[in-house]
């Protein structure tokens, strides 16, 4: 968990990031739920601008000591950078920080992403009224063509059976379901 000299630190790491920011303080700091191998944090930087007051919304990646897996930021990191501008939904990436004196451990920082939600596979129906979308979006991006789903897997007993298995949707997903 962050403490308040954390917080502080991260403050001013984050003022000195971006151009422009003065007197930025940090709001409704709190740890989400659900990262293996990172701490992750939501927060909103409360600064002026030339422009006048900003609240922007951020996402916080710090590696936790510890943990099972080894997180790859740089690459993650990467990522983000290089779907921006492309019609890809992804957060707008603002520091990849290796200096663990700032908050003790390496981390990454990107813009949040307003009104969205991580897809769980413990969800009914995890993508919810995006799936489509979603799906479409997917197969737009990677530039191949959906499968085709055999009218067997799309019966109402079918499409149960697949939401109840995690496995079934996953091959579902990527049109290898037998």
């Amino acid at each position: 968990m962050l403490t308040d000299d954390d917080a502080q630190r991260l403050a001013r790491h984050l003022a000195a990031t971006l151009s422009g920011a003065r007197d930025l303080r940090l709001d409704n700091l709190a740890l989400l739920r659900g990262g293996s191998s990172r701490d992750t944090y939501s927060f909103d930087a409360v600064y002026n601008s030339e422009n006048g007051p900003v609240r922007r919304g951020f996402i916080l990646k710090l590696d936790a000591k510890g943990r099972l897996m080894d997180a790859e930021r740089a690459l993650e990191y990467a990522a983000y950078r290089s779907v921006q501008g492309r019609g890809v939904p992804a957060p707008m990436p603002i520091a990849l920080v290796d200096d663990e004196s700032v908050l003790g451990a390496p981390f990454v920082l990107v813009e949040r992403v307003e009104n969205a939600f991580a897809a769980s596979p413990f969800r009914p129906e995890p993508y919810g009224i995006y799936a489509g979308r979603i799906g479409r979006e997917f197969f737009t991006i990677s530039g191949a063509s959906p499968p085709s789903i055999p009218t067997t897997l799309n019966s109402p007993t079918s499409r149960s059976r697949l939401r109840r298995s995690n496995a079934g949707r996953a091959n579902w997903i990527i049109g290898s379901a037998s």
